[in-house]
C-alpha cells in the first residue's frame, strides 16, 4: 500500500493528497505525478486538500522538490488547503511559497473546515459563472 496517494474529491474541483504517518521516500514521487495528472486532466481549476491528520514524517527533500517540479508550480492550481500541521510541514510550507513565489497555501484545522472553505468558494465560482 502506498503511503502517499492523489485522489479526486468528489463533488468539488479539488484532489486530496494523503499521507501516511511512515511516508515511504519512494511513494512520493508517483503520488505527486498523480495530482498534477489530476489537476492537468481536470475542465476546471482544482484545489488540492493535503491531509495531514496521520502526523506524517514528510521527506522534506522529496516533498520539496516533487512539489516544486508539478503541481506546485502548475497554473491550474488554485490553492493548497492544508488539514494539520506540524513544525516540519510549516517550514516546507514555507520553503515552497519561497521558492515558487507564490502564496496560495491555506491551514486548517479539520479536513471539516477545509470542506466548509471549499463548499464556499466552489458557491461563489458557480454563481460567477452563472
Amino acid at each position: 500500500m502506498s503511503t502517499c496517494t492523489a485522489t479526486l474529491v468528489h463533488g468539488f474541483p479539488a484532489a486530496k493528497l494523503w499521507w501516511a504517518h511512515h511516508v515511504n521516500h519512494h511513494d512520493v514521487k508517483p503520488a505527486f505525478e498523480a495530482l498534477n495528472q489530476l489537476i492537468n486532466e481536470s475542465p476546471v481549476p482544482m484545489y488540492v486538500l493535503v491531509d495531514l491528520s496521520q502526523q506524517p514524517d514528510l521527506p522534506v527533500i522529496e516533498t520539496i522538490h516533487n512539489a516544486l517540479s508539478g503541481p506546485f508550480r502548475n497554473p491550474r492550481l488554485v490553492e493548497w488547503l492544508v488539514v494539520g500541521s506540524s513544525s516540519l510541514a510549516k517550514i516546507i510550507g514555507r520553503s515552497l511559497s519561497t521558492l515558487s513565489f507564490r502564496n496560495n497555501i491555506k491551514w486548517f484545522e479539520s479536513e471539516a473546515a477545509a470542506l466548509t472553505y471549499l463548499e464556499r468558494v466552489n458557491a461563489m465560482r458557480q454563481q460567477q459563472d452563472a
